[in-house]
């Protein structure tokens, strides 16, 4: 199952948290670009979409990829500020939310073998 970034906010509206994942911010933005801008308890959040979905639940394919609560954004007193936290090299527990939970594990290896092969695409250049 493939997805791909959206930037139609719409989409994502009423998303809730249906998982979790550990990923590398600093290679999200190598791989994703820099995620919309946050606010309050999320400083940025991605937006990913597939229209590969067989049961013709549309919104079943739509997963939102945030920070929760981890910079000051929310509270001073956070280990990050977001300029920080998207700046990190080391795994962090990054929030999924979606409309459901049916393509959630497809979601979740995609991102996982999409950020590997952009690394080693970086790592292989000369």
């Amino acid at each position: 199952m493939e997805f791909e970034i959206c930037t139609n906010t719409e989409l994502g509206y009423k998303t809730s948290l249906k998982g979790e994942i550990d990923l590398i911010p600093s290679q999200l933005i190598l791989t994703f670009g820099i995620p919309q801008i946050g606010r309050d308890k999320v400083s940025g959040e991605y937006l990913f979409t597939s229209f590969e979905v067989s049961n013709g639940c549309k919104s079943c394919g739509i997963f939102t990829l945030y920070d929760w609560k981890w910079t000051t954004l929310y509270d001073i007193d956070n280990p990050y500020t977001p300029e920080e936290f998207w700046e990190l090299n080391k795994p962090i527990t990054f929030n999924i939310g979606g409309h459901s939970k049916q393509y959630l594990n497809e979601f979740k290896k995609w991102i996982v073998l999409k950020q590997k092969k952009r690394i080693a695409n970086i790592d292989s250049k000369p």
